[in-house]
């Protein structure tokens, strides 16, 4: 392909690397433990803080906000909409992290606690932590509640206060959990267990399972598109399902292989993955 700008140099091992969802900012983690940032519309000015110790990162959707965490317990919460430089928050040492679709709220998460995080006002929340770890946390629509799936359940919490739902609203599984997530409109979820097994159902009012699939290997992450009338089942056995809204009932569209992660564009019409050796853009069914 074309390059599109200068080298971009730097004195360490670059471990991770990403895009802000505006295409302005170029984001690296390096062996070094540090942050650097890219603005790469007018130029690629460097941008680094001293103060941080961080491996890994995330932008919230818009891109205003950037995620740094990965030194110890705790992480760094920057706003890139102003010019001062990363706040310190948290007290867990943390594994995951989730925006709410508004960017209003924070889950972070590690082993068996999460935090829930106001972002404009860097309150906490609320804290809490289970019996067992937690592998994945969602925001409900409307970001009214907590999906966090732990164990063998999935568990409902209040995003005001962190209040546990009553136990018949939680949803129980056959092998502990591994992967979770719930679509943009949360019409549906898809939940992945340790033995292979893709549970997929309706999100609304509360979770509820209507059918299952069988991978040969446990998944470790799902997406949602075209109106969620698709989903893609990622892991070492990847493959995209079609769910016919009449029925509930899904079709297997394509087996994709072994991939470590992936992205669907903004547009819902390619799929970005990544596996150990090569990564590949693939043009998504309608």
């Amino acid at each position: 392909g074309q390059r599109l700008g200068p080298d971009l140099h730097h004195s360490f091992a670059v471990k991770t690397i990403e895009f802000s969802k505006d295409h302005r900012t170029l984001r690296a983690w390096g062996d070094d433990d540090r942050s650097y940032a890219w603005e790469i519309v007018s130029r690629p000015d460097q941008r680094n803080f001293d103060n941080e110790r961080s491996s890994n990162g995330a932008f919230s959707p818009t891109g205003h906000w950037v995620l740094l965490w990965g030194g110890g317990q705790g992480f760094y919460l920057l706003n890139q909409t102003t010019s001062g430089g990363p706040v310190r928050m948290g007290s867990i040492p943390i594994d995951h992290t989730r925006f709410s679709s508004d960017e209003s709220l924070l889950a972070v998460w590690g082993e068996n606690e999460i935090e829930l995080w106001e972002t404009s006002t860097r309150r906490l929340r609320f804290s809490h932590r289970f019996k067992e770890s937690v592998a994945n946390v969602c925001f409900s629509a409307g970001a009214s509640h907590l999906y966090v799936a732990t164990g063998r359940e999935i568990e409902k919490l209040s995003a005001e206060d962190g209040e546990m739902h009553d136990d018949e609203e939680a949803t129980h599984f056959q092998a502990p959990l591994v992967a979770l997530t719930i679509s943009k409109s949360g019409e549906r979820f898809l939940a992945g267990d340790a033995e292979g097994r893709v549970y997929y159902g309706s999100g609304q009012p509360a979770l509820a399972v209507v059918g299952e699939l069988q991978h040969d290997e446990p998944i470790t992450e799902g997406f949602f598109f075209d109106q969620d009338r698709h989903m893609i089942a990622l892991g070492p056995d990847t493959r995209i399902w079609r769910w016919s809204s009449d029925s509930l009932a899904t079709s297997e569209v394509a087996r994709l292989g072994p991939l470590l992660g992936g992205a669907v564009t903004a547009d819902e019409t390619r799929f970005f993955a990544w596996g150990s050796r090569a990564a590949k853009i693939l043009a998504l069914p309608s």
